[in-house]
């Protein structure tokens, strides 16, 4: 009997295999996009190893349309956190809406997706089964998270800032996020802006779960 997993990348390879002979010579462009509120050690690791895989990749810093809660974060201050971290050469960053200003339109975007359990696996089908319906997006890369890293989320993080616990906060991002989060979620201090976190509407065709 298949575990959910094993079954779960079973239908990926058809899929990448299908892909393959489809796609030809199109200009492949690999994206990482969340909302990344903020970015974690975990999600560090996620972009690190697949730009050894696939040589340049781009993180695409967005807002989730189907989250109900007010993003903490606008995508610039994801972007500018992200960059704090010591990436390397073969990581870019930016938002989703710069990003959709220089995307090729003939380009073959390939979205790369984080696994850290069974429950990711359920949300993906989702994802996938949405993008699909909605918008035509077929393709993705999943990585299985390291066992250093599957207990890591954006969440932890938030309540980990919002508690003031540097201690178990110091352990998930690095000092300049551990600042920035804490200022936010402790202090309360420089909401961000309505207008700020305004392209909600642009990030349907990128529907992302950092969390």
């Amino acid at each position: 009997m298949r575990t959910p997993l094993r079954a779960f990348l079973a239908r990926r390879l058809c899929a990448k295999l299908f892909v393959s002979l489809e796609t030809g010579h199109m200009k492949k462009t690999y994206i990482y996009p969340g909302t990344f509120c903020p970015p974690h050690y975990g999600h560090v690791a996620l972009a690190k190893e697949a730009a050894k895989v696939f040589g340049e990749i781009t993180v695409v810093c967005s807002v989730n349309p189907v989250k109900n809660e007010k993003a903490v974060f606008t995508p610039k201050e994801c972007e500018a956190m992200w960059r704090t971290y010591n990436l390397g050469e073969k990581i870019k960053v930016t938002t989703l809406e710069e990003f959709l200003k220089v995307r090729g339109q003939k380009d073959l975007v390939i979205m790369i997706r984080g696994i850290r359990d069974n429950n990711d696996i359920v949300y993906e089908n989702n994802v996938m089964i949405y993008n699909r319906d909605n918008f035509g997006i077929t393709h993705y890369h999943y990585m299985i998270a390291s066992k250093e890293f599957e207990k890591m989320s954006s969440t932890a993080a938030r309540a980990a800032a919002k508690n003031n616990d540097r201690e178990k906060l110091n352990r998930l991002v690095n000092q300049p996020v551990a600042s920035k989060a804490i200022e936010r979620l402790h202090n309360g201090s420089s909401e961000p802006r309505e207008g700020d976190v305004g392209f909600a509407k642009l990030n349907k065709k990128l529907p992302a779960n950092d969390e």
